[in-house]
């Protein structure tokens, strides 16, 4: 009985998740159906845009399908360990003091953020500078505040501020955007006039999924939106019909009484039985079948399959990632996923460039407000690498026969007098860096310098 009534109350959550679903996705329905409008821009009207926002978290946070896409993107995107490395001692103690400062904890919030501009399609972090050690500390700001991204009136290339929604009567907030030396020299007379208005401090911004006449960016999600909830209602439509059909009836049959006795009957038993509905009361005048639909096993896998392929080719992602492994071979599954890697390798770059932005402008401050540890670090000498997960698993067979074929070709044509030793080594590097492994040729060349030079082996004529 007690699980009986654990299952009922499941069930009943289930049914009320599904009405909320609806409900909201009866809010937004049409969210993404903007071809109809005239912009002028390529912005998402406001509404458009904080609607996206709404609906493609919510989506993220309910549905399984698109938590797994955003977490596959993330897990492609951040690497597990530390994601920079330097040789310069000074520059690592840099990139460490503002990873690991108790506000920022790059270290916890890193997978996160990236999370959320995949979700939301832009990220705003305003920062603070402390005066005393040159320490660059971010704050977040949720992207439903933000009201327009502030372009250079005479190229829009630039972005130079962002503005925040303000309560009525309150004074506008305008955050002036990060920008190196070289944007900033490069700004027009207006764009610089605006910028010295910005009073509210400066920030970090970052927007994905656009175009060049669009600052706000998009959500990863925005374009399958409405295919994750096709998808998702499919498979509980299916599930809750699966459900009724394992469901029964207890038939009385009652011969020669009228439908009165039949129901004082019926209700006698149902209260009996705890589970009221349960019992079906007739005589032999009345008949009840139960006729359940032949749903065919094949219809079912294939509107699953056609609408799943159709929110994979959406993201980019091969069909085998998500289940649909049946007609897929080594060879075949290799071929699928040229365009997804060149995809994630796009994704991979734009993460760079988010985290050299943070790191140049970090050591810039660093040199600037504390030049007794910092000053002295030159220009030359700032040099640090950004590392992201490896986006292939090699066939480490093909691997080494690919090292060893061409190491003895490089080896017989040195000998040949062909090439140089130098010439060799470096080619070997090309093919090192195309397999992605680096190969650090001047420390090579160093090092073979300070080897002692071997004596020609004696040459005996017969």
């Amino acid at each position: 009985m007690a699980e009986e009534k654990t299952n009922n109350s499941i069930i009943a959550s289930s049914v009320q998740i599904k009405a909320n679903t609806q409900t909201l996705l009866d809010e937004v329905r049409g969210f993404r159906k903007h071809t109809g409008e005239k912009l002028i821009s390529r912005n998402l009207p406001e509404v458009s845009q904080d609607r996206m926002i709404d609906i493609c978290y919510w989506l993220w946070d309910n549905y399984p399908m698109a938590k797994w896409i955003i977490n596959v993107l993330v897990s492609f995107i951040v690497a597990e360990e530390l994601p920079f490395e330097s040789k310069n001692p000074k520059v690592t103690e840099i990139l460490k003091d503002f990873w690991f400062d108790s506000v920022n904890r790059m270290d916890l919030y890193l997978r996160k953020h990236v999370t959320e501009l995949h979700i939301f399609g832009d990220i705003m972090f305003p920062i603070k500078v402390s005066t005393s050690n040159g320490r660059v500390r971010m704050g977040y700001i949720d992207p439903k505040e933000i009201e327009e991204i502030i372009i250079d009136p005479e190229n829009c290339k630039i972005q130079i501020g962002v503005k925040l929604k303000s309560p009525a009567g309150e004074e506008a907030r305008f955050y002036k955007i990060v920008l190196n030396k070289d944007v900033s020299d490069f700004l027009s007379p207006k764009a610089k006039a605006l910028r010295n208005s910005f009073k509210s401090g400066d920030c970090f911004f970052f927007s994905i999924n656009n175009v060049t006449n669009s600052p706000r960016g998009r959500s990863e999600l925005l374009t399958v939106a409405d295919w994750i909830d096709t998808y998702e209602n499919f498979l509980y439509d299916y599930a809750e019909k699966w459900s009724q059909m394992n469901v029964f009836l207890w038939d009385l049959l009652i011969k020669d009484a009228d439908e009165s006795v039949i129901r004082t009957k019926v209700s006698e038993l149902n209260k009996a039985s705890g589970n009221p509905g349960s019992i079906y009361g007739h005589n032999d005048s009345i008949e009840l079948n139960a006729v359940t639909p032949d749903l065919k096993s094949l219809e079912v896998d294939t509107g699953a399959r056609l609408i799943r392929n159709h929110i994979l080719g959406g993201v980019g992602f091969p069909t085998h990632w998500y289940g649909g492994a049946e007609d897929v071979n080594k060879s075949s599954a290799d071929e699928m996923m040229t365009p997804t890697m060149k995809i994630l390798t796009e994704k991979q770059n734009y993460f760079k460039y988010i985290l050299t932005s943070i790191f140049d402008y970090q050591i810039f401050c660093a040199r600037r407000y504390n030049k007794t540890a910092y000053g002295n670090l030159k220009e030359e000498d700032i040099k640090y690498t950004i590392i992201t997960p490896e986006l292939s698993v090699k066939d480490l067979t093909k691997f080494g026969a690919i090292i060893k074929n061409v190491a003895d070709g490089l080896v017989v044509a040195e000998s040949n007098g062909w090439i140089d030793k130098e010439s060799a080594l470096e080619s070997f590097s090309v093919v090192m860096s195309y397999l992605g492994k680096k190969v650090d040729v001047a420390e090579i060349k160093e090092r073979l310098k300070k080897q002692p030079v071997s004596p020609p082996k004696e040459v005996i004529n017969d």
